[in-house]
């Protein structure tokens, strides 16, 4: 679906229209190179799309054209900053990779190290002791050769007994074998020396290794990190150009004439859209078994209400909720405290709940809370309540890409226009957990969240449960 970007048009722009079907995941993630083909290939759209808009501007004939031309011009560079975003996700997970494995390699040299300091010790010790094993063996040659000229057949004869015979006879096989067991101790030693020496050789030829890959490893994130901040520059600059394109589809609209053939045919089509979103997004409300009204009991109203602060979703901060809070839906009980679902960002309320001028003669009911704000594109956006995702829809079109949350009690809250969806159909979420990105696809006037809360299917408004912080 094309987009309407006028602000004229805000009531029916920001409804929800044909529910699309949920995008299954991608075969295989895209790689680097692939993606980069990718941003090439739509910045060829994008300047084709500048150029027909050149031919087409000022020239009546051509309105719908040129309304035509900036949708697709404004698509075209939603679908570069989503593929940039892509690229700069795959580069955060390159570089979290590398930081894995330079912790892992740290670890690795750690252990060689101490590895590396046994091995010494063992050589140290292994030397000594060959040391006073040679000076062992040093003293029994020496003895030997002063005895040297007392045979051991001469002091067998010596015997004046056989058993001084027996007796002189064990005495030299045993110094016979006592030299034996020093010379292989000896020998011993030296073959353990070796082997330490070898261990080691090989303990620091691996050290050295590590050493080397550690070195590469940081090279390749720093050089992943100046990609990622480039990345992130180009990223930046692509959503000042969205902003661009907004504004100028907004002033191109407010221009047209509202008799226009390309003004009515727009609004029409936009009507018999929203009609046809509105049913399936009720009937999809309707099939949700976990949806059931809770037991009637006397009817309380929240007197307080919780705001994710500092962009973060654990550090939750009570505040007072406004007098003007009407009272929830008949038989509900304020069980837990709604947290704001875009934290402590500051923003505004773009187009509150209830009927408001579309401009297509009569007023059109917007059945939730849009919330913008300076730079709030890709801003993260959390659940306000535990809930299991009903829908996590990837759609082009009405809502765009949005998350519908089940909370079991009759409640559902749906987070619509979302550049990224951070979770998947069936998934439990907890309060405060992100769930996507603020973004403007669907039909959308520019970057804001669609906040939408229904009880058993009945739209209600959201600042009755939630507050601005």
């Amino acid at each position: 679906m094309k987009r309407c970007l006028s602000v004229l048009l805000c009531a029916l722009l920001l409804l929800p229209l044909v529910l699309p079907t949920v995008r299954l995941p991608a075969a295989h993630a895209a790689t680097m190179a692939e993606l980069e083909d990718e941003v090439k290939k739509i910045e060829n759209e994008i300047r084709t799309n500048k150029e027909k808009l050149e031919e087409f501007a000022d020239k009546k004939e051509s309105q719908q054209a040129y309304l035509d031309t900036l949708n697709q011009q404004i698509e075209a560079v939603e679908k570069k900053a989503d593929t940039l975003d892509k690229q700069i996700q795959s580069l955060d997970e390159e570089i979290v990779g590398y930081d894995n494995q330079l912790k892992r390699l740290t670890n690795e040299i750690n252990v060689l190290e101490d590895e590396v300091k046994l091995a010494n010790r063992q050589i140290k010790e292994t030397r000594r002791s060959i040391d006073d094993s040679k000076q062992s063996l040093r003293l029994k040659l020496r003895s030997n050769y002063m005895t040297g000229s007392e045979t051991t057949l001469k002091i067998l004869m010596g015997a004046d007994s056989l058993a001084s015979f027996l007796t002189r006879l064990e005495m030299m096989r045993r110094i016979s074998e006592s030299e034996k067991k020093v010379i292989d101790d000896f020998k011993a030693q030296i073959t353990v020396l070796r082997q330490a020496r070898e261990t080691l050789e090989k303990k620091q030829s691996t050290l050295q290794e590590k050493h080397l890959k550690v070195e590469d490893t940081k090279a390749l994130t720093i050089e992943k990190k100046a990609q990622l901040t480039e990345k992130q520059a180009e990223y930046q600059a692509t959503i000042d150009e969205l902003e661009d394109e907004y504004q100028q589809s907004q002033d191109y609209i407010k221009k047209l004439d509202k008799d226009s053939d390309a003004y009515q045919n727009y609004i029409k089509r936009l009507e018999q859209e929203r009609i046809a979103a509105d049913k399936e997004i009720d009937e999809l409300v309707r099939s949700l078994t976990t949806t059931t009204m809770p037991p009637a009991t006397t009817t309380t109203n929240p007197s307080q209400i919780v705001s994710i602060a500092n962009g973060d979703p654990s550090d939750l901060t009570t505040t007072t909720a406004p007098t003007t809070t009407t009272a929830p839906p008949p038989g509900y009980i304020q069980t837990e405290i709604w947290a704001w679902p875009l934290a402590n960002y500051p923003c505004y309320i773009s187009s509150p709940f209830g009927y408001r001028d579309a401009s297509i003669g009569g007023n059109a009911f917007h059945g939730g809370t849009d919330i913008a704000g300076a730079g709030i594109y890709g801003q993260p956006v959390y659940a306000t309540r535990n809930g299991y995702v009903a829908a996590a829809v990837w759609g082009t079109t009405g809502y765009g890409r949005y998350v519908l949350l089940d909370h079991g009690d009759g409640f559902v809250t749906i987070y619509g226009h979302c550049s990224n969806l951070t979770v998947t159909q069936g998934q439990y979420v907890l309060q405060g957990q992100q769930i996507g990105n603020v973004g403007s696809t669907g039909n959308s006037t520019g970057p804001h969240l669609h906040f939408e809360v229904r009880y058993n299917g009945v739209k209600q408004n959201p600042m009755n449960f939630v507050v601005k912080p």
